[in-house]
Formats: structure tokens, sequence, C-alpha cells
């Protein structure tokens, strides 16, 4: 029985890790990104800063939801008793994000269709990548450091380098991955 409840967190993780990336990827990315975009060309009056200021903007809202969405996964977790098999379940959650990264194939603009938001390949590619680099790395640091009370107050600086790592991190990643991109897919 207790094998079994080890492969059902394990493969509960992928299916959370799945719909959570779908979810934000249709709400934020989509929706939010040109409800964004309207709301930036209504306050400034030029619909170019919103092209430009709603994708990143959209990228920021995503990552803190994604950020919260497994913060809470971990610590539903914890709450539930579930210590063990750490490792395990951070791989299984990772595993939808690798075959995102290396499945992604953009498809040239139809000319014919109207777009919603202005979503460039390499916006959605360097997205998937930090995501995919920065996962365990998260998973790991929350599990450690935030989520564990003793650690959490002796080693307060260990929590902070950590989180304040992890953002430089991504701020490296990030455009290294959006100007991979050109060389990968063109």
């Amino acid at each position: 029985m207790h094998v079994l409840r080890v492969w059902a967190l394990n493969v509960f993780s992928s299916v959370f890790q799945i719909l959570l990336t779908g979810v934000l990827g249709v709400c934020v990315f989509y929706v939010g990104g040109f409800n964004l975009g309207l709301i930036i060309w209504m306050i400034t009056g030029d619909g170019n800063e919103g092209v430009v200021l709603a994708p990143i903007l959209s990228a920021i809202l995503s990552y803190v939801l994604y950020a919260i969405g497994w913060f809470l996964f971990w610590y539903a977790l914890r709450q539930l008793g579930e210590r063990e098999w750490l490792y395990t379940r951070i791989f299984f959650g990772w595993i939808p994000l690798i075959v995102f990264t290396v499945c992604y194939r953009p498809a040239p603009p139809d000319p014919t269709a109207m777009q919603l938001v202005n979503m460039p390949s390499s916006f959605i590619f360097s997205t998937f990548a930090t995501a995919t680099i920065l996962f365990p790395m998260y998973c790991i640091w929350l599990n450690r450091y935030v989520l564990e009370p003793e650690v959490r107050r002796k080693r307060k600086g260990a929590v902070y380098a950590g989180f304040f790592g992890l953002i430089s991190l991504g701020g490296i990643v990030y455009p290294l991955a959006w100007h991979a991109t050109s060389m990968i897919y063109h």
C-alpha cells in the first residue's frame, strides 16, 4: 500500500505540473497578456507600449503564480506528512517541463489570422527553458529552507540568499534562452 501511495503522489506531481503549466499558459499568457496590453494602451494611449510591455508583465505574473502554486503543493504535502521521496516527486514534476521544452516547435504566424497577443516564439521557449532549469532548484530550496521551521529560524540568510539567487539565476538564464531560440529554430 505504501508503494502505491508513493507512486500515486509521484504521478500526481506530473499531473499537477501539466495542469498548472496549462492553466497559466492559457490564462496568463493569452488572456492576461491581451488584457494587460489593453490596460497599458488605455493608460498610456500608445498601443506599441502595450505590445512591448504585455509579454514582460505576463511573464512576471506567470512566474509568481507558478511559484505560489508549487509552494502550496509542497506545503500541502508537508501538512499531510509526506516528507519522504522528495527527489522522486521533484523528478516526476520535472518530466513534463523537459518534454515541453524539448518538443516545442514554433509555428510561423499565419498572416490571415488575427493574433490576440503578440507572443514571439522566443518568449514561449525561454519561459519553458527557464522553468525547466530553475524548477528542481526551487523545489529543493523550498523544502530544505523555507518549509523546514528549524532551518528557517536558524538560517534566515540561506533563505534570503536562495531567494535572490534563484531570481538572479532566472535573470541570467531567461535572456540566454531568448537568444538561443534564434539559433535553435532559425
